[in-house]
């Protein structure tokens, strides 16, 4: 999958609602104050994507705007639905 089939395949299964949290991005989303509409706003108007660094547990990084606004940048999987493993 490229770039621009992951941007329309996380746009698209955010629609759907199909998302799961690693216990690690419910951390981190509870210390930024990110809650579940600003995540799921900001996929399903993700803005880019791009590969994650090899290093990384997700395999996807993506950015969008959160239900304020402010860009919201989540290392993701794509597996049938979403699994948001972090968020920052």
């Amino acid at each position: 999958m490229n770039e621009s089939e992951a941007l329309r395949e996380i746009r698209r299964v955010a629609r759907t609602g199909l998302l799961i949290f690693t216990t690690h991005a419910e951390f981190r989303m509870e210390q930024r104050r990110v809650s579940m509409p600003d995540v799921r706003h900001a996929l399903r108007n993700a803005a880019a994507v791009k590969r994650s660094a090899t290093d990384q547990d997700s395999d996807w990084t993506t950015t969008g705007p959160d239900a304020g606004g402010d860009k919201l940048t989540l290392g993701i999987i794509l597996r049938g639905g979403i699994i948001v493993v972090t968020v920052y």
